[in-house]
């Protein structure tokens, strides 16, 4: 086996600190009052084009980790154009999935390989009568419209769930719903 030391196997990247959720542990949320954004936050900046093809070019990671961390990468209304340049290596999208059109999600898809690495990950904390409690702001609907279009388009999709109290009764009805 071949290790190329001078290049990164991985690297995270923040594409915008724009989204649509209210998720109270998120970092863009104020720790004092969870139902408004945190003062210190620089928002609505989004990673221009040019600065990301740079950074992929220079650095040719084996896998690029698209984290919203700050915000959803799909608030970033030049995504797609960045998965687009950079698909040949394999990603991982983090996502709410409450934001675009279902037309958005198989556009997508076509960049996510069923056999390959890569995929889009949908956060879904619950069934849609809990699904709100952490993920404010979403639309329970609207995620699973977007991931079924995603997944019929032929893209890989596994689910990151948060573990709650208020989600134990329905983590079973959750797992089992999206393996159908």
């Amino acid at each position: 086996m071949y290790i190329n030391y001078q290049r990164p196997y991985n690297v995270q990247i923040e594409v915008t600190t724009k989204c649509n959720a209210m998720c109270p542990l998120c970092p863009r949320v104020d720790v004092d009052n969870d139902t408004r954004l945190s003062p210190d936050m620089p928002y609505n900046k989004d990673l221009e084009l040019d600065v990301f093809k740079n950074f992929i070019d220079q650095s040719s990671p084996q896998l690029v980790e698209y984290i919203p961390m700050y915000g959803d990468p799909l608030a970033n209304d030049k995504f797609l154009s960045m998965i687009e340049y950079s698909h040949h290596y394999n990603y991982k999208i983090h996502t709410n999935a409450s934001l675009r059109s279902t037309d958005y999600f198989k556009e997508l898809a076509k960049f996510s390989p069923y056999d390959g690495d890569s995929y889009v990950s949908f956060s879904i904390d619950g069934l849609e009568d809990t699904n709100h409690i952490y993920r404010r702001g979403t639309s329970w609907s609207k995620i699973i419209s977007n991931a079924e279009a995603f997944i019929k388009a032929g893209g890989h999709a596994p689910v990151s769930y948060t573990h709650l109290r208020a989600h134990e009764t329905g983590r079973n009805l959750v797992c089992r719903l999206l393996l159908e």
